[in-house]
């Protein structure tokens, strides 16, 4: 819905953003089905190690007993040897 159409207002509360760097949402995400932390941020870094796959998968909020999306993320290490870098 766009901005003047009836129910855009409404709709609002339904997008969400998730982010693993705000301690507000992090803990919606699971990775290998283990939940992040509440009230603590999860940046990419701390979660995806490097040369490895990892199984994530978000809840919207509902019950966090059932997650809704999911994935796999795998990463590998950069040449620096310092940074992750996320392949798919």
């Amino acid at each position: 819905l766009g901005k003047g159409q009836a129910g855009y207002t409404a709709s609002l509360k339904y997008d969400t953003v998730l982010r693993t760097d705000d301690p507000n949402t992090s803990h919606y995400l699971f990775v290998d089905k283990v939940q992040m932390p509440k009230n603590a941020a999860s940046p990419l870094d701390k979660i995806l190690e490097c040369d490895q796959k990892v199984n994530h998968a978000w809840e919207d909020g509902g019950g966090f007993e059932r997650q809704d999306f999911f994935y796999t993320a795998a990463s590998v290490c950069a040449p620096d040897g310092e940074f992750v870098r996320l392949t798919k």
